[in-house]
């Protein structure tokens, strides 16, 4: 591993099932689709291995209210696993520019955060969708409500007091 490095190495496995089921019932289109994961991590530092599981599911419903109009509405509720980087981060980033700390790497090292938790996103969807003459036209209305999202947070280091003595006070004199 370079200096370059700023997640240890580890070993991902992943595991996924999927389902989608389609049907037209007198001008009713219904989906139904879903999703189980299982996902190990297996890291060669001294942070402790990851093991989880999530899973998805959507509903979705049109219905046709003429030859040029149709309604259709989605809900999803899905859980999404974290990466190996945002677990073990601890570094460096070059790329970013930015010290990466992952979730494991703070609670371990630092004590911040209680346990790992699965990003969970849940997303609403209306739409009516029709034709007028030669155009095609969508109008969606939506919300989308995710808990526990993983994302780098901008964090201001310490400064040497007396590294940059100049600043945040007034100078007299001048």
């Amino acid at each position: 591993v370079g200096e370059e490095a700023y997640v240890a190495p580890s070993v991902s496995e992943n595991l996924g099932l999927f389902f989608l089921q389609e049907k037209d019932l007198e001008g009713w289109h219904i989906e139904v689709g879903g999703r189980y994961e299982s996902q190990s991590v297996d890291t060669e530092s001294d942070f402790s291995d990851y093991r989880d599981s999530g899973g998805s599911l959507s509903l979705g419903a049109g219905f046709n209210l003429n030859d040029s109009l149709t309604l259709k509405s989605f809900y999803s509720h899905t859980k999404r696993l974290p990466s190996a980087e945002e677990l073990y981060a601890d570094g460096f980033h070059p790329a970013t520019n930015a010290t990466e700390l992952g979730l494991i790497t703070l609670r371990e090292e630092f004590g911040v955060g209680d346990s790992v938790k699965q990003e969970l996103a849940r997303n609403l969807d209306v739409a009516m969708v029709g034709k007028w003459q030669s155009f095609d036209f969508t109008l969606n209305l939506f919300r989308n409500q995710v808990d526990h999202y993983t994302f780098l947070v901008p964090m201001a280091l310490e400064e040497d007091e007396d590294e940059d003595d100049d600043h945040d006070h007034e100078h007299e004199g001048e």
